[in-house]
């Protein structure tokens, strides 16, 4: 299954899905070795962090190109005029239900779009019962992505061969320690909405019948227009969201 100067941007991409994440992680770089013959300079990074809150209005909203840093404590870049703020953690990171988590999701995404809607969901660390722990790596989240109507017209004044950077995204981004919120601009500006008709269990039972592994594993499950993406170590499919 499917960012004047600014800080160079590295997108992270799932070929098979068409999904790329606006922000780009990365470690701090180690000094080198003493004895190495070469002298590093050390480089200072402006840390860019918005206040965990409730936000409303535009309060405690940050507008940055600035590298800012996750609740995990990971590196992001965030896009020249991305807006973004903090949220504490309202769920349990180790028995999170995703679909249950939407309605707030979207309560903050309309903090900044007051008309998101949402386009995706993309989980690590699901458990065949539907349950997920994004506590089990540091690298794993709950990602809700929408998508704000509004903000996706394209300039009329633009020429049609010029790719647009069309703020028209929000991210709402489930860590252990915290919520992210922030906006990006994306190739995704026409995708509709979702309403999901499975749960992550059922899409789960579809893995299974299509020879998706059981036993002791967890999957990456993503959800956008075209189905609910499984994927547990080698297996990698697709299932169509069509539960009654």
């Amino acid at each position: 299954m499917p960012a004047p100067p600014q800080p160079v941007q590295t997108p992270d991409t799932d070929q098979h899905k068409g999904h790329d994440k606006a922000p780009t992680r990365s470690p701090p770089t180690p000094p080198r070795a003493a004895g190495s013959g070469t002298t590093t300079t050390p480089t200072t990074t402006t840390t860019t962090t918005a206040p965990a809150s409730t936000v409303t209005s535009g309060t405690n909203v940050v507008t940055s190109g600035n590298v800012t840093t996750t609740p995990n404590g990971s590196h992001v870049i965030l896009q020249k005029d991305s807006q973004h703020f903090e949220s504490a953690v309202d769920y349990d990171p180790k028995n999170l239900d995703v679909l249950a988590y939407v309605p707030k999701a979207k309560a903050l995404a309309r903090k900044l779009m007051a008309d998101a809607s949402l386009i995706a969901i993309d989980v690590k660390g699901v458990y065949p019962d539907g349950h997920a722990n994004i506590s089990l790596a540091s690298d794993y989240e709950a990602d809700f992505t929408f998508r704000s109507p509004a903000a996706s017209k394209r300039p009329a004044d633009l020429p049609a061969n010029v790719e647009a950077e069309i703020y028209c995204i929000v991210n709402v981004e489930l860590y252990t320690k915290g919520v992210m919120v922030y906006t990006s601009h994306h190739d995704r500006c026409g995708q509709p909405g979702l309403k999901p008709k499975c749960t992550l269990k059922q899409a789960w039972d579809k893995a299974i019948a299509m020879g998706a592994p059981k036993d002791n594993v967890v999957a990456e499950i993503e959800l956008d227009k075209d189905g609910w993406n499984v994927e547990v170590g080698d297996f990698d499919e697709t299932v169509p969201d069509d539960c009654p």
